[in-house]
């Protein structure tokens, strides 16, 4: 079994690429798993529904959907843990995230801190022990569950689009040889078109800056971390050609390169047939084709385009 972990920006086309990658018979999506957790919890006295999010993408309850309820069942066989009734008690989750009604202490957001900073400077994983002594006790616990899910699926690549950078870096630096990085990279145009259409309360220079500094985190991660294996792709090409770049993919993932492909042009995902836990509210949509977004072409003024061309000489 190995690990795909996708790394992006917010609205970077995450849960779209997952799906593209879901398309492969050998891949599992699981959108960003680190809310399954989450999503047992708030759905633990309530019917859950597309409108809160907090649903399967194939439409059901996770306790009842026919993938994840025989992974939660194997789950308990093997800890003895129902984290369909508490999910609290599989402590998979790092530094105090999603311990669900409680905020996360200033503790952990500094042990959380650190860690990733230890990690991108490519020291030596022993160091994480010294802030966190319980830190391989979590990251076996999150292993078990890629593992559970690979079994129940029969599917070889387990797709995680969390996006946590000190979450990726330590299942990476735990198990070098079976971890993958997918870096999306997306063009400052696009993520200040998705902002503004959020309604997000950032500025053009905001976001300038936030892309700038995922960039150099980046390249910090290439440069420092000599056993990272890694993939580059850019969310302006996976969207126009998205049957060309999931075959460069798995080529380089290793993947089974005998499957039935689609075309560029006619790429096609659906979620429903997925198990999503959490992602971009696109994964409710059904079956649709992939289709690049070029709406800040009319969302973005003159005035904000030259803006972007000016900040990002």
């Amino acid at each position: 079994m190995k690990l795909v972990y996708i790394i992006s920006m917010g609205h970077s086309g995450s849960t779209l690429l997952d799906s593209i990658l879901g398309t492969h018979p050998d891949f599992l999506s699981t959108g960003e798993l680190q809310y399954l957790g989450w999503q047992l919890f708030r759905t633990a006295n309530k019917k859950p529904s597309t409108k809160d999010e907090d649903i399967c993408t194939c439409g059901y309850d996770f306790r009842e959907c026919i993938f994840w309820s025989r992974v939660i069942k194997q789950i308990f066989e093997k800890t003895g843990i129902d984290i369909a009734v508490h999910p609290e008690d599989f402590k998979n989750y790092f530094f105090g995230q999603f311990k669900y009604n409680e905020k996360i202490k200033l503790f952990d957001r500094i042990q959380g801190f650190l860690t990733r900073k230890i990690l991108e400077a490519g020291f030596s994983f022993r160091y994480i022990n010294l802030i966190e002594p319980r830190i391989n006790q979590i990251i076996n616990k999150n292993w078990l569950l890629f593992e559970t899910m690979s079994k129940v699926s029969n599917k070889n690549f387990v797709v995680n689009s969390s996006k946590n950078f000190t979450h990726g870096l330590l299942f990476q630096q735990s198990r070098p040889s079976e971890v993958w990085f997918i870096f999306i990279h997306r063009s400052a145009e696009g993520l200040a078109s998705s902002s503004k259409r959020w309604k997000h309360k950032t500025t053009i220079k905001d976001i300038i800056i936030s892309k700038n500094n995922y960039e150099r985190e980046v390249n910090k991660c290439k440069k420092n971390i000599s056993d990272l294996n890694y993939i580059d792709v850019e969310y302006e090409e996976f969207a126009r050609k998205p049957a060309t770049s999931l075959d460069k993919m798995i080529h380089k993932l290793g993947a089974l390169e005998n499957y039935t492909r689609q075309s560029d042009d006619h790429f096609t995902i659906d979620p429903s047939q997925l198990h999503l836990v959490a992602g971009n509210p696109m994964r409710y949509r059904g079956k649709q084709l992939v289709r690049y977004d070029e709406r800040w072409k009319t969302e973005l003024s003159t005035k904000e385009k030259e803006m972007i061309q000016r900040l990002m000489q």
